[in-house]
Parts: C-alpha cells; sequence; structure tokens
C-alpha cells in the first residue's frame, strides 16, 4: 500500500470546504504528482444533504480536464460528512 502525502495549502483548501458546507456532505479532487497532493478540487454537492451526496457529471469531467490541462494526476476522492472529530492525518 502506498503513502499519500498531502500539502498544507491541499488539506486546509480541504478542511476550509468541509467547514463552509458543514452539515452538508461535501467532495471533491485531490491531484498531484508523485503520490503528493497539491490541489484540492471542489465538487458541489446538488443535493444539499448531509447524507448523500450528488456532483452534475459535466462538473466532474470539467474537473479531471483541469488536472490534465496541470499535468496532474487524479490521486484521491473525498467524501466528508462529519467534520466534528479530528482528521488522523497531519499534513506535511
Amino acid at each position: 500500500m502506498n503513502t499519500l502525502f498531502i500539502s498544507k495549502k491541499c488539506y486546509q483548501d480541504l478542511l476550509n470546504h468541509a467547514k463552509v458546507h458543514y452539515p452538508y456532505e461535501c467532495c471533491g479532487l485531490l491531484s498531484g504528482k508523485f503520490e503528493r497532493a497539491e490541489h484540492f478540487w471542489i465538487l458541489h454537492n446538488q443535493l444539499k444533504s448531509s447524507k448523500r451526496f450528488l456532483v452534475k457529471p459535466d462538473d466532474l469531467l470539467n474537473v479531471i480536464d483541469q488536472i490534465k490541462h496541470q499535468k496532474e494526476q487524479l490521486l484521491a476522492n473525498f467524501i466528508l460528512t462529519h467534520i466534528r472529530t479530528a482528521l488522523l492525518q497531519r499534513p506535511i
């Protein structure tokens, strides 16, 4: 199993997105190179629900195109629901 390293800025962007949209479920993609995430890409929850998430297919494809344009790789997707507890991973 490989380790994914998340830059401090990417980590903060991810947390800020979760805090702004709380209590709704939120989602985003992480991109970068060589298992190091440098960018967090926001995907908007069309349902505005705390239990379900729906993203428009065109929105997802647009973000993937932007990642390719940056010459980065899609490394992970995150779905965040409850941020009341501390995250276990620390940014590097």
